[in-house]
């Protein structure tokens, strides 16, 4: 039964994707940390991942080079 399963009817509610509340401007400030902490986190996560693509195209065009 759908009470068996509370999860997948609070999920339809609450998407990952949309990390801030709606009500952005009634929103405590606690929220607003966290979600500017959040939003640093992943930033800080993609400047690696891309620093770390970098180095990998620059790894492959000094082996190209050698050969």
């Amino acid at each position: 039964t759908a009470d068996a399963w509370p999860s997948t009817r609070t999920s339809s509610r609450t998407t990952p994707s949309t990390h801030r509340p709606t009500h952005g401007s009634t929103s405590n400030k606690s929220m607003d940390d966290e979600d500017r902490r959040y939003k640093n986190f992943m930033n800080a996560i993609k400047r690696k991942r891309l620093q770390h693509l970098k180095e990998q195209l620059q790894q492959q065009e000094i082996v190209s080079n050698q050969q």
